[in-house]
C-alpha cells in the first residue's frame, strides 16, 4: 500500500468516525464509535450525542481471573436546547450509567470490545451502545444524573 493509499484510508476513517448519524426514534438502542455523533428530535428539540472517548478501561480481561469485574468510563458530550454538557458514563452498574440533561436521558448500555489478556484495545475500536429518551420525571428526585446512588 502506498503512502497516498494510507493517507486516503485515514481520511475515510476520520470522515466515518466524525459522521453525524440521524436517529429515527427515541428509546431505540444505537451504536457509536469513539468520535461519532448521533442526532435525534425529542419533544421538539434537536439532541446531539457525541461519544468522545473511553477515558479508562479497567474491566477484567477475557481469559483473566480478577477480584472484581472492573469498569470502563465513556465520555460523552450531549447538546439539547442549545446547552452542552460533558458526562462520564460507566459500564459497571455500581456507578452512573445514565445522566439527565435538559429533559433528555442518556444511557450507556454496553461498551465493546471487552479487553482480552495480552491484547490492547485501540481507542478507535471502541463501540458504545446508547439510548436517548425523554427524561422520566415519575419517581425521580429531579437531580440530573442521580439514578445510581453509588456504592
Amino acid at each position: 500500500m502506498s503512502a497516498s493509499d494510507v493517507g486516503a484510508s485515514l481520511a475515510l476513517w476520520a470522515a466515518a468516525a466524525s459522521a453525524l448519524i440521524a436517529l429515527q426514534s427515541p428509546a431505540e438502542p444505537f451504536d457509536l464509535r469513539a468520535g461519532q455523533s448521533a442526532t435525534l428530535q425529542i419533544r421538539g428539540a434537536e439532541v446531539v450525542l457525541r461519544f468522545e472517548r473511553v477515558t479508562a478501561d479497567s474491566r477484567c480481561p477475557v481469559g483473566a481471573t480478577c477480584i472484581w469485574e472492573g469498569d470502563a468510563v465513556v465520555r460523552v458530550v450531549v447538546t439539547a436546547h442549545a446547552r452542552t454538557a460533558t458526562h462520564d458514563l460507566h459500564t459497571n452498574p455500581r456507578f452512573e450509567q445514565e445522566r439527565d440533561h435538559e429533559g433528555i436521558r442518556v444511557r450507556l448500555l454496553k461498551l465493546e470490545p471487552h479487553p482480552r489478556v495480552d491484547e490492547a484495545v485501540e481507542p478507535q475500536d471502541y463501540v458504545a451502545t446508547f439510548v436517548l429518551e425523554p427524561e422520566s420525571r415519575a419517581g425521580g428526585n429531579g437531580k440530573e444524573g442521580s439514578r445510581n446512588p453509588g456504592p
